[in-house]
């Protein structure tokens, strides 16, 4: 089986979709909130198999997509008094 550390999972992932790109510190983010794909640490290194990298992308894709609002509702800006 090969492991690949976190700078080549990210080229790998980055290789799978055309418009998105990837980096070792965005995967290092995912895992520190238990989002990213599954990986391993040895001698303390991450290291990811294609076949999680692959199985994430997959989860990730079936996905809704949700998307935030930016400075919150029309309601909100209402009550504000106008300059």
């Amino acid at each position: 089986m090969r492991y690949r550390t976190r700078a080549s999972a990210a080229q790998f992932l980055t290789d799978q979709i055309d418009g998105r790109t990837f980096t070792a510190s965005a995967l290092s983010n995912l895992a520190y909130k238990k989002k990213g794909p599954r990986h391993r640490i040895i001698n303390g290194v991450a290291c990811y198999t294609d076949a999680d990298l692959l199985a994430w992308l997959e989860q990730e894709a079936t996905k809704p997509v949700t998307r935030r609002r930016r400075g919150g509702s029309a309601d909100s800006n209402a009550s504000q008094p106008s300059a």
